[in-house]
């Protein structure tokens, strides 16, 4: 088991070019828009209530006496909801992501 002081932390800065310490931190206009994308991503519901209610739909027309189509439901509404959030309905806090873009020199 390891201990919680045995756990490192990431490095919250890194040597430069000129060897001296630079941070890593970005800036703070940067972290507001990542936390405004963060709660409008967990704000999405709709698909997972509709999976949810989709599976209790099947489970009671079917009679299945087991809680799994209400949960297949909800996981695939749940996941569906972070797809819908992050490529359409949050799409303007993240018009500045730079994930797909090959870094400059490397």
């Amino acid at each position: 088991m390891i201990a919680a002081r045995e756990i490192r932390q990431a490095p919250t800065s890194v040597k430069g070019e000129s060897g001296k310490r630079e941070s890593m931190a970005s800036d703070p206009d940067e972290d507001e828009r990542k936390e405004k994308l963060t709660q409008c991503i967990l704000a999405q519901y709709k698909v997972c209530t509709a999976g949810v209610l989709t599976g209790a739909g099947y489970s009671a027309l079917r009679r299945v006496a087991t809680p799994w189509p209400m949960l297949a439901g909800g996981f695939a509404g749940t996941f569906g909801d972070f797809i819908y959030g992050y490529f359409v309905e949050c799409a303007h806090f993240r018009g500045s992501d730079k994930i797909f873009e090959a870094r400059e020199g490397k």
